[in-house]
C-alpha cells in the first residue's frame, strides 16, 4: 500500500535519495506502487504525501456496479497521439492488478490510459526522465519486454 512504501521510503532515508537522483536527470521507472508513490499524494489508508515527482493523486477506482475492483486482467492501451514512443505500440496488451489509480494534474504527463468501464485511468505517466506503468510489464508478455527493453536502452527523458 502508498502508506506503508513511504513510511518504508521514510524510515530507510530513501525519500531524498530518490529525489537527488531524479534531480540528476537519471531515468526512474515505477511499477504498480513504484508509479504511484511517484504521485503528489494518496489517498489509500488515508491521506499520505508521496514522492511528488508526478504532480497528481492517487486515489480509488471508481466502483459502480459493472466494474470489479481490484481491476484484475489484460487491458489494451491507448497512447495519446502526441505520445507515440519507440516501445510503446498502439492496442499493447499489458496485465493490471490494481485498486487504485494515478490521476495526473496534466494530461501531458499521461503517455497511456485504458478504459475501465466508460472511465478513462492512466497506464503510463511520464515527467521528463520518470517513467510510471499502473501495469505489470515483467508479467505482459512481449509487449512488456518491449517496453521494458525500450526503457533499457533507449529511454532518454
Amino acid at each position: 500500500a502508498f502508506k506503508d512504501a513511504m513510511e518504508q521510503l521514510d524510515n530507510f532515508k530513501f525519500t531524498e535519495t530518490i529525489k537527488e537522483f531524479a534531480s540528476k536527470e537519471k531515468p526512474i521507472l515505477g511499477i504498480c506502487l513504484g508509479m504511484q508513490i511517484l504521485a503528489s499524494k494518496s489517498y489509500e489508508y488515508g491521506e499520505t504525501i508521496g514522492l511528488d515527482l508526478i504532480e497528481g493523486e492517487v486515489k480509488a477506482l471508481p466502483n459502480d456496479n459493472s466494474l470489479k475492483v481490484p481491476n484484475i486482467g489484460w487491458r489494451k492501451l491507448i497512447l495519446s497521439k502526441k505520445n507515440k514512443r519507440q516501445g510503446l505500440e498502439a492496442e499493447n496488451m499489458m496485465y493490471f492488478v490494481h485498486s487504485y489509480g494515478f490521476y495526473a494534474n496534466q494530461d501531458s504527463n499521461i503517455i497511456a490510459k485504458i478504459k475501465f468501464g466508460t472511465h478513462d485511468i492512466a497506464a503510463i505517466v511520464k515527467n521528463k526522465n520518470i517513467l510510471g506503468c499502473q501495469f505489470h510489464p515483467e508479467k505482459s508478455g512481449v509487449s512488456g519486454l518491449r517496453l521494458l527493453n525500450w526503457f533499457c536502452k533507449d529511454f532518454k527523458g
